[in-house]
C-alpha cells in the first residue's frame, strides 16, 4: 500500500480504505466475513452469517462485536454489591488483536476477504496473506521485530489503539488467553494465514441462562473474577434511572462514538450485569431504549397525564 496521498496530491489505496465511507466500492474483497457454526466444523446449517463492509476501523468494531455478544458471558452474584461480576468467556483484547492484525496484514491484491468463524470450541481468523520474510509461526510466540505488510495501514491503526507497533501484539494475545486459563493460541501459515483462540470448556457451560439480548449468561460464585463499574458507566445508570433511552443517546451522553465496543461496554455489558434492562426484546429494534433494571418508565406515566382530560 502506497501513503495516504501521492505526489500528486489525490487520495491512495490505503486512505480509502481507512477513511472512505464505502471503501468496498474500490476494493470489494475488503470485507469482513463473519459465520457462527453449530459445532467444530465448516458445515451448514450456519447459525449466523454476516458481512461486514465500511472503512477498516468500522470493520474491525462490528467483527469483535460479532463474537463477543455470541460467546458465554458469566455474572456473578449480586449478593454484597450493586458492582455484580461479569466477564466474557475469552479476552476481548485477544479477540481484537486478531482481528486487527487480519485486517492490517492480509494482502489487499487477494480476491479473498478476512473471515472470522466461531466455533463451539475455538474462535478462527483467517486471513488472505503471508508472514514477511524471515518470520515463522514460531518467531510469534516471541518478542519479535515490527514488520507490518502493510505500514500506512498499520500506523493509523496503531495511533487509534487497535495493533500494538512494538511486535507485542501476538504475545500480549498469548498471555491474555493464559491469564483466562486457556489453551494458548495457535498461528498457521499455508495458503493463508490463521489464528485460533480457543475456548472454554467447548462453548458450553453449566448453569446457563439466556437474556433478553440472546446471550448466554452463566452464574458464578463469589470468587470470581470481578469487574467494577467505570465512572461512565455509573453515569448511565443515573442517566436511565427513570426515563428510557436509546443507545445513540446514551453514547452522545457519556461522550463516545456510537461502535460495536462502545454499545457494548456501556449498554450490553450492564444488561448482562443485570443493571440495565431492554424496553423491547428485539436486538435489532432500531427504537430499542434502556432503562434501570430497578427503574420504571415514567416518560408513559406523563404521556398518560397529558392525554388525561383537564378537570378543574
Amino acid at each position: 500500500m502506497s501513503s495516504q496521498k501521492n505526489d500528486d496530491g489525490r487520495l491512495t489505496n490505503s486512505a480509502l480504505l481507512l477513511f472512505a465511507k464505502d471503501p468496498q466500492r474500490f476494493f470489494r474483497t475488503s470485507e469482513v466475513r463473519c459465520a457462527q457454526f453449530y459445532g467444530t466444523k465448516v458445515e451448514k446449517p450456519i447459525r449466523n452469517y454476516q458481512v461486514f463492509s465500511g472503512s477498516l476501523f468500522e470493520m474491525i468494531d462490528k467483527a469483535v462485536g460479532f463474537v463477543m455478544s455470541r460467546i458465554d458471558a458469566r455474572v456473578g452474584t449480586r449478593d454484597h454489591s450493586v458492582d455484580a461480576p461479569v466477564d466474557y468467556e475469552l479476552p476481548e483484547s485477544a479477540v481484537a488483536e486478531a482481528i486487527a492484525n487480519a485486517v492490517a496484514h492480509r494482502d489487499y491484491s487477494s480476491n479473498a476477504s478476512v473471515q472470522v468463524m466461531l466455533f463451539r470450541d475455538r474462535v478462527e481468523v483467517w486471513n488472505p496473506g503471508r508472514l514477511p520474510d524471515g518470520f515463522t509461526v514460531q518467531k510469534l510466540r516471541e518478542i519479535h521485530s515490527s514488520e507490518p505488510t502493510n505500514p500506512v495501514i498499520a500506523h493509523p491503526l496503531f495511533l487509534a489503539g487497535y495493533i500494538e507497533h512494538l511486535g507485542t501484539g501476538t504475545t500480549d494475545m498469548i498471555s491474555a488467553c493464559e491469564h483466562y486459563g486457556l489453551r494458548t493460541p495457535e498461528f498457521c501459515q499455508a495458503e493463508d494465514f490463521r489464528t485460533i483462540i480457543y475456548r472454554k470448556g467447548n462453548g458450553t457451560g453449566a448453569n446457563e441462562k439466556v437474556t433478553e439480548l440472546g446471550e448466554k449468561v452463566t452464574e458464578l460464585g463469589e470468587k470470581s473474577n470481578r469487574v467494577r463499574l467505570t465512572a461512565k458507566q455509573r453515569k448511565v445508570l443515573e442517566f436511565c434511572d427513570e426515563v428510557p433511552r436509546t443507545a445513540q443517546e446514551i453514547l452522545e451522553m457519556v461522550g463516545v462514538k456510537y461502535q460495536t465496543r462502545t454499545v457494548l461496554q456501556y449498554t450490553t455489558k450492564l444488561v448482562l450485569m443485570g443493571l440495565l434492562r431492554p424496553t423491547t426484546t428485539t436486538p435489532n429494534d432500531p427504537n430499542r431504549k434502556y432503562i434501570t433494571a430497578h427503574g420504571k418508565d415514567v416518560s408513559k406515566e406523563r404521556t398518560q397525564r397529558l392525554n388525561t382530560p383537564y378537570v378543574e
